[in-house]
């Protein structure tokens, strides 16, 4: 490796850590009040169930319910996917 690789990466490394050490703080300044706004609405919401409800709603961080989440609905077991073709007739 000649002095001027040598150079090269040294910068390069400098310059990756500046903007590392740069962006990570900007970026939580941006999803602040995103976070601060969920913080807030997850005790008001809980706090509109009564008992039964708050039972359904609530589980431990550890139950797998936890990873069972979808944008869309999804389909019971053993049905078929209707083509596209026969969706649009």
């Amino acid at each position: 490796m000649t002095d001027l690789d040598r150079r090269q990466l040294i910068q390069g490394v400098a310059a990756t850590a500046v903007i590392a050490a740069v962006a990570s703080p900007v970026l939580a300044q941006v999803e602040h009040a995103g976070r601060a706004a969920m913080a807030r609405a997850a005790p008001a919401f809980l706090a509109t169930l009564d008992t039964r409800q708050r039972q359904a709603a609530v589980f431990p961080f550890d139950h797998e319910e936890r990873r069972n989440w979808h944008y869309v609905t999804p389909r019971p077991a053993g049905e078929q996917r209707q083509p596209r073709a026969l969706r649009l007739a």
